[in-house]
């Protein structure tokens, strides 16, 4: 009896040691790009104009924005670059990726920040808002929007929706603020153009300060277009930097 007692013991001991670990709580298993195909990197290469020192938003970015880009029922992954163009990752299904960028025409070369996923036009399709930001002038700096077109590519449309905002942004919000069941869009920027940026200093009170944010309001599709408008309400609403 003793000895059957003891080879019992030895066996539970034996099959403890071998059984598989077992995970309490949230638990995440680690996948190569050679796995998923996502080698996405959002490298920043410093220099004399592009450091810390000059530009306390130097590493800010590298937005991630995640939809059904083609209605097929699995997700799809946009990174937005800095210095590099961002990346669009189509999901092929168990965990294996496709970068369709440039045949998507979603390639870009802004400091992009932050990335909104929306059905901007309600059609059922999941549109791309891109934030720009960095030290180059306002006609570089606009904002991107990237209309589906439903076939896994996207046209470029934020100035006829009104949305090509010049600040230095850092992401955009779309919710229906006033209940009239339209997206609307707020926008968080902040500055670059303080020669001395990480100085202390008092908040500019003014709804056109550069670091500003911005309340975009859903006018509704204008006569003769099938999207809507957005016009700058930051001031009516008494959208401030305080």
């Amino acid at each position: 009896m003793k000895n059957l007692t003891l080879y019992i013991i030895i066996l539970f001991t034996i099959s403890s040691c071998t059984s598989p670990p077992k995970h309490a709580g949230l638990y995440f298993s680690f996948l190569p790009s050679s796995e998923t195909g996502i080698d996405f990197k959002n490298t920043i290469i410093e220099n004399d104009s592009t450091n810390m020192f000059v530009n306390e938003y130097t590493y800010m970015g590298g937005g991630v924005g995640v939809g059904d880009f083609n209605n097929d029922g699995l997700e799809d992954i946009f990174f937005s670059g800095s210095q590099g163009s961002s990346k669009l990752y189509i999901n092929k299904g168990n965990f294996r990726f496709e970068d369709i960028t440039l045949k998507a025409g979603v390639s870009t070369d802004s400091w992009c920040t932050g990335v909104s996923i929306v059905d901007i036009n309600n059609d059922g399709w999941p549109d791309i808002y891109v934030c720009v930001s960095g030290k180059v002038p306002g006609s570089k700096r606009k904002n991107l929007l990237f209309i589906n077109q439903h076939n896994l590519t996207f046209k470029e449309e934020a100035a006829e929706y009104g949305l090509a905002d010049t600040s230095y942004s850092t992401q955009a919000v779309f919710l229906d603020y006033d209940k009239d069941g339209k997206l609307d869009m707020y926008l968080l920027n902040h500055t670059l153009n303080d020669n001395r940026p990480n100085d202390i200093r008092e908040n500019k009170v003014d709804s056109n300060s550069i670091a500003g944010d911005k309340l975009y309001h859903n006018e509704g599709n204008a006569p003769g277009m099938n999207h809507p408008i957005f016009k700058d309400v930051s001031k009516q609403a008494g959208i401030i930097e305080d």
